[in-house]
């Protein structure tokens, strides 16, 4: 079995370097990994610090402000009735009052 000195001076075998070679290369694509895994987070979740929103915080806002439209539109509708309402009245009545 051919041996090879590693830096420490101590013998090593072929396989233990070759498998080293592997744990280092496998340890290098999960960092790549990690990082890819921690600005998708980021991205979902945001970081406030770096000034980033996140998603789930924008769609929060966004609900609150579909909310807000839609009671809006409610107002003018509901408003919009009562003056129809308030017209019609008079005009039918017109005669009578005046």
């Amino acid at each position: 079995m051919a041996r090879a000195k590693t830096t420490d001076g101590q013998l090593a075998s072929k396989e233990y370097t070759e498998l080293k070679k592997e744990v280092e290369g496998v340890k290098k694509e999960m960092t790549k990994l990690c990082n890819k895994v921690d600005k998708v987070h980021n991205a979902i979740v945001g970081d406030l610090t770096l000034g980033q929103e996140g998603i789930v915080r924008m769609v929060r806002n966004h609900e609150k402000y579909i909310q807000s439209q839609r009671y809006m539109y409610a107002k003018i509708y509901g408003g919009s009735i009562a003056v129809a309402t308030i017209v019609s009245l008079l005009a039918k009545f017109w005669d009578k009052l005046f």
